[in-house]
């Protein structure tokens, strides 16, 4: 009876088959170093809740009001309850919901970010002046007003074309009215953010026209 003795390569677990070695030697494995954070990443921590809003670049540097009525909402609710915090211009595609505004939390707290009820509830745990309850039927009438009426004749005027701010208080031309003004290319990002506005104002007045 012969004996046979293991080679070491029997011993292994697993042996990589000779052309299979070959063909990696020819790729051998490279680890990269670690590539540079995005231009846009930021270059500290968070210190502070930052609250992502319509407004200009040289703007948001001064914590100027924002000129989206949503957004200001919320900057006064914040500046109300004694919130520092920090102002980022921004637009609907960046925001988890599809709509400014929406706030991020500090970097040491869970950095989920906020909107609607969300910022509510965020100003009402973090507030360092309480916020007053008042509730009247005069309070109500005022909120419609502003929701209903002066907030689509605000966001009109806000989107007329330069050659047409300057119009006489006795003819006024609503922008979307305006035929050769919705055709021009708007100059500012926030005439892109009211034509929605408009067009949802033109259609109820058109449709309360049709139906009286």
């Amino acid at each position: 009876m012969t004996s046979t003795v293991d080679s070491p390569q029997s011993n292994r677990w697993f042996v990589v088959p000779g052309p299979i070695r070959n063909l990696f030697n020819h790729f051998p494995l490279h680890v990269y170093s670690p590539e540079d954070l995005p231009v846009r990443s930021p270059a500290s921590v968070r210190q502070r809740p930052a609250l992502y809003v319509f407004v200009a670049d040289e703007d948001a540097l001064t914590g100027k009001p924002s000129y989206n009525p949503s957004c200001l909402k919320w900057q006064t609710v914040l500046r109300i309850a004694g919130i520092d915090f920090d102002i980022v211009p921004s637009n609907n595609h960046a925001s988890p919901s599809g709509a400014l505004p929406f706030l991020l939390p500090p970097a040491s707290q869970v950095s989920k970010p906020l909107t609607g009820e969300k910022i509510h509830k965020y100003v009402r745990e973090h507030a360092v002046h309480e916020l007053p309850s008042i509730t009247s039927p005069r309070l109500e009438a005022y909120q419609a007003l502003l929701t209903q009426n002066i907030r689509p004749a605000w966001a009109s005027i806000c989107s007329l074309p330069p050659t047409r701010q300057c119009l006489s208080p006795q003819k006024p031309l609503p922008s979307f009215l305006d035929a050769p003004s919705r055709a021009s290319p708007p100059d500012t990002p926030r005439r892109g953010h009211f034509r929605n506005t408009q067009d949802n104002t033109t259609r109820d007045h058109l449709t309360v026209a049709t139906s009286s």
